[in-house]
């Protein structure tokens, strides 16, 4: 039995390609949508969808950028969790931004 714990380095995780068409879509099309529905007058559809798009354009993104920068699984992990959060953030901002400068009337009532 050797004394080393690990004689040859595991080879790190291959990396995948990233379709940047597929990422810049997907982070704009929820804000696209929720003018549409503004301008449709569909009421708080606009918010549900400035909201939930906002969490899975984020999430999608978050995996995407984390899977290509990532050379081990735990910094995989990591760097998922940190895009997914900072980019499901900024997506959010940006959808109820749309949503507000296209007209849709905000009340708290």
């Amino acid at each position: 039995m050797s004394n080393e714990a690990f004689p040859n380095p595991p080879p790190g995780l291959p990396r995948p390609k990233l379709n940047w068409l597929v990422l810049l879509a997907q982070l704009f099309i929820p804000t696209i949508a929720t003018i549409i529905a503004v301008q449709m007058h569909w009421g708080d559809g606009a918010a549900f969808i400035a909201l939930f798009g906002g969490i899975g354009s984020g999430l999608i993104a978050g995996i995407m950028l984390g899977l290509r920068i990532g050379r081990t699984t735990g910094t995989r992990v990591t760097w998922c969790c940190v895009f997914t959060v900072v980019i499901g953030a900024a997506c959010i901002g940006m959808n109820c931004f749309g949503c507000l400068a296209s007209g849709y009337k905000l009340d708290f009532r």
